[in-house]
């Protein structure tokens, strides 16, 4: 028994001698670290800088504030936040910075510092959120202040490190379809970034003259745009100069073969009822060359929504019609005839712009999957909430209705 107690004493010691060194960000309620971010940090990084400060102060019960600085303290712990894009700061986390790529971040603790490096600036806002839910122990659980639960505590460290941190899977944000999409809703987007969710707004609500860019901005919201916009896409509105913009009634003059057949002859876009003429080759040259200059100026870092008009009447010529298999045309469904368009339009900007994003709806009547076709896995697809039941589990197998939505993922 003497033997087992000595063996029993001995591990915890040899533990203790190859513990990692910790280094303290707060002791005893007070700050010993100071956060540094370079003069030319984005809005997000400033933004991770006031986050970790406040939140740091905050689990500690401190009443000091903990401002972000310019320059290193010289007596004191750093803490740096910036992205893969500052070649000293990388050099000096010792990280590397091929490791980083999307939503990625990596963590450097060491004597000379604590190192929050994203490989863009959402990655050094996750980042910070890190240090605080792991070492901070705070979780945000709804939003708002009710939904923080933390229990306090006076002295907070980071033991030493290099760790590299990236997301699962890439989508990984919430759509406020038909509800607060052009308010102020710090609360949300707060709970969505502090969760590592991302934040997707309209490329409109991101420009500098808009009341929502500087918070949107400083939670490193990413652009997106399209969404029922074939006419968009048509008239060239928004990306070409003004003289170059030909109206949807001009577009219907000149070029009628543009537009939809129905019931035997060729009708203007009315509203939101029909869609054009999808399988013309003119107007699709014509709408994949605005469809290039949106992603190039307007959506360079987000996603293009190529979507319907929001209705479901589509073209009823002769070679539209042949773009339905015969089972989707009985049914009344377009589905392969949309991801058609969706892969003609996104192939045809690839060709000069690899790395544009795009995504399509699984909407309306093109809710099921297309036929005999297999969608590039670059695109997004996003399947509407039409035809699902909110009384019922989405797995409860009594609930006809599920059953069916659930054939659609």
């Amino acid at each position: 028994m003497k033997h087992a107690l000595c063996l029993a004493l001995a591990l915890p010691l040899l533990a203790a001698a190859v513990r990692a060194e910790e280094f303290a960000l707060v002791d005893k309620q007070q700050p010993v670290s100071r956060i540094v971010i370079s003069g030319q940090a984005g809005p997000a990084e400033r933004h991770a800088a006031a986050e970790l400060g406040a939140y740091l102060m905050k689990i500690s019960a401190s009443t000091s504030r903990m401002a972000a600085a310019g320059a290193p303290a010289e007596d004191g712990y750093n803490i740096f936040i910036g992205t893969a894009a500052d070649a000293a700061l990388v050099a000096a986390s010792g990280v590397d910075a091929a490791r980083l790529e999307g939503d990625a971040f990596a963590i450097a603790a060491k004597p000379g510092g604590l190192y929050l490096i994203g490989a863009r600036p959402i990655g050094a806002l996750y980042g910070a959120y890190e240090i605080l839910k792991r070492y901070g122990g705070i979780r945000w659980l709804v939003p708002g202040a009710e939904g923080e639960y933390f229990t306090p505590r006076g002295t907070i460290a980071v033991p030493e490190q290099l760790t590299y941190h990236a997301p699962s899977y890439p989508q990984r944000t919430i759509g406020m379809n038909c509800a607060n999409v052009n308010s102020l809703i710090l609360d949300s987007w707060d709970w969505m970034v502090r969760n590592n969710l991302f934040i997707q707004a309209s490329v409109g609500f991101l420009d500098k003259a808009s009341p929502l860019s500087a918070p949107l901005r400083a939670r490193a919201a990413r652009s997106y745009n399209g969404g029922h916009c074939l006419d968009t896409l048509m008239t060239g509105a928004g990306v070409r100069p003004k003289e170059a913009v030909r109206s949807l009634d001009d577009l219907f003059r000149s070029n009628p073969e543009f537009f939809p057949m129905i019931n035997g002859r060729r009708v203007p876009l009315s509203g939101h009822a029909y869609q054009p003429c999808t399988s013309n080759p003119k107007l699709l040259d014509l709408m994949a060359g605005n469809l290039a200059l949106w992603v190039r100026d307007q959506t360079p870092d987000g996603n293009y929504l190529i979507g319907n008009m929001d209705g479901t009447g589509w073209c009823q010529c002769e070679d539209c019609r042949k773009l339905d298999p015969p089972g989707e045309r009985e049914k009344g469904f377009v589905s392969t005839r949309y991801w058609t368009l969706v892969t003609e339009l996104a192939n045809r900007v690839w060709k000069t712009n690899p790395k544009a994003r795009f995504g399509g709806w699984a909407y309306q009547n093109f809710q099921v999957a297309p036929t005999g076709l297999a969608l590039d896995p670059r695109l997004d697809v996003y399947l509407s909430f039409n035809r699902r039941c909110y009384r019922h589990a989405l797995t409860d197998p009594a609930c006809a209705v599920n059953a069916v939505f659930c054939t659609y993922f």
